[in-house]
């Protein structure tokens, strides 16, 4: 009898349908920097690029650390400095979104349906800008169509 349930349980998950999340945003990018630009998607010719969600904390380093302030930015050339804008914060590092040690910023939309930021033209790069040279680590998931 027990054979049967586990037969019946193992086939009943093999049927299993990922989350919306999965199906329309199967990229992931890993986020570690501690210069002021890094490119964290790279743009593809003909395709917008989705934020579906992002996770990103500054160093809780040592006591006293300053704030980095942050901005998820489009662009093209060497780490989105062509044709720089928006997507979250501002322009610049300085202008952008407050992550203090140890305290995340956490961006989350279940499906690219809600309307996520994303990059304004077809074949952008997106980079994460910061105002400082202290660690941030985090991790971006996206779709690209």
């Amino acid at each position: 009898m027990s054979l049967l349930l586990l037969f019946v349980l193992s086939s009943a998950s093999a049927q299993y349908t990922p989350t919306a999340v999965f199906q329309t945003c199967p990229n992931s990018s890993a986020i570690s920097q501690a210069v002021s630009s890094g490119t964290i998607i790279a743009g593809v010719a003909g395709k917008r690029t989705y934020i579906c969600s992002l996770y990103v904390v500054g160093s809780p380093g040592v006591l006293g650390q300053a704030v980095e302030n942050v901005s998820l930015v489009g662009g093209t050339g060497t780490t989105c400095a062509t044709r720089t804008y928006a997507i979250m914060g501002g322009t610049t590092g300085a202008a952008g979104m407050n992550v203090s040690p140890g305290v995340p910023i956490v961006l989350w939309s279940p499906t690219v349906t809600l309307s996520p930021p994303s990059a304004a033209l077809a074949g952008d790069d997106v980079c994460l800008f910061q105002s400082g040279t202290g660690r941030v680590a985090g991790v971006v998931t996206w779709v690209q169509y």
